[in-house]
């Protein structure tokens, strides 16, 4: 991910949350040394992206998006893939990530991924007050159940 992804990350964002991240939080995660940020690209255009950061052996996704005319053709699993293959190399042990308890998709799809409900954070999302679950899984399980 490179600043001049930012227009379009910003056009998924929209087009996948319910409160997209303002700009200038990925310009900051762009400057951090601890943030992994890729992108996903059919034909010069980002049609996906991931936020994380490692520290030690645990790893933490932040974002995750497809933009909804390139969904359900494996990007956002192949891209988790391979940024935690990337992160397992470098130590990274277990991935953490909070959810919205009503995001059934999303939850869905982490579970396919062997994550398991470690924790709940109450009134998480401010714009809501909706809980959180807290989803955690041990990156060797997950290399496991996706496909190569």
């Amino acid at each position: 991910m490179t600043p001049a992804d930012l227009d379009e990350i910003m056009e998924i964002e929209r087009l996948s949350f319910l409160s997209p991240w303002e700009k200038t939080l990925f310009v900051q995660e762009l400057k951090n040394p601890r943030t992994i940020l890729r992108v996903v690209r059919e034909k010069a255009r980002v049609t996906g992206y991931l936020a994380l950061y490692q520290v030690l052996d645990e790893i933490h996704l932040l974002s995750i998006a497809v933009h909804p005319d390139f969904r359900r053709k494996g990007t956002a699993t192949g891209l988790l893939l391979e940024t935690l293959s990337d992160c397992r190399r470098q130590g990274g042990k277990t991935l953490y990530l909070e959810v919205r308890e009503n995001n059934h998709g999303a939850i869905a799809f982490y579970r396919r991924l062997s994550l398991v409900v470690a924790g709940v954070r109450p009134r998480y999302y401010q714009d809501t007050g909706e809980n959180a679950l807290l989803l955690a899984g041990e990156i060797e399980n997950i290399l496991k159940v996706l496909p190569p």
